[in-house]
């Protein structure tokens, strides 16, 4: 938009006045460790959900395709999701889907998609990452954040631990959402389901 400040990957930049193309100069905003997101470098913050995985943490293995998604309440104010991991391994590289839904209620609506990515899985360690991402979280809004799988044919193994409600900097986790289907990009369900909280390490700006 013209005179707006934009990202351009991690740098931020500035639109001409007649929105054709950038200002020089633009802001390396790793120079200052920030992330550019939303017209603007912002500090983040990376919290973790459950700090213990480790191959003895609790655990199940599945030979479907599904997902493991966990339901914040955001907290204090506007939130930036700028990249999640999440505690999944693979026996062999298999397609993930990265999800983010949105409601204003936790269990009247629907949770409707606002963000989605797929990438590969590793097959070493304890953890799957996104990649970066720019995600407005809206104060006292819910939102369910997570990983989809297509196991077909390698298994999936994935973490949880700690019980609702759990406290975050990002806000509460409330609920979880388990399904046996790799997600869609369209509107999902209803009412999320209780159990535990799926291992996941937030990064986000406010």
């Amino acid at each position: 938009m013209p005179n707006q400040p934009t990202c351009v990957g991690n740098l931020l930049s500035q639109c001409t006045p007649d929105g054709s193309s950038y200002l020089p100069n633009p802001v390396d905003c790793a120079a200052t460790s920030q992330l550019c997101c939303e017209g603007a470098c912002r500090s983040p913050s990376t919290y973790t959900i459950d700090a213990g995985l480790s191959q003895t943490a609790s655990q199940d293995v599945v030979d479907d395709d599904g997902a493991r998604l966990n339901v914040f309440q955001v907290s204090g104010g506007d939130a930036y999701l700028m990249g999640v991991s999440q505690g999944l391994t693979t026996a062999k590289q298999t397609t993930l889907g990265w999800y983010v839904y949105g409601s204003a209620t936790k269990t009247t609506g629907l949770f409707t998609p606002l963000f989605q990515r797929n990438t590969t899985s590793t097959t070493t360690g304890y953890l799957q990452t996104s990649g970066p991402m720019c995600i407005k979280l809206k104060n006292q809004q819910y939102y369910a954040i997570g990983v989809g799988w297509q196991t077909r044919p390698a298994t999936v193994t994935y973490f949880y631990g700690v019980t609702f409600p759990k406290a975050s900097p990002l806000g509460p986790v409330v609920e979880n959402h388990a399904s046996d289907i790799f997600p869609s990009t369209t509107p999902q369900w209803r009412n999320p389901s209780a159990g535990s909280v799926y291992y996941q390490q937030l990064t986000f700006g406010r």
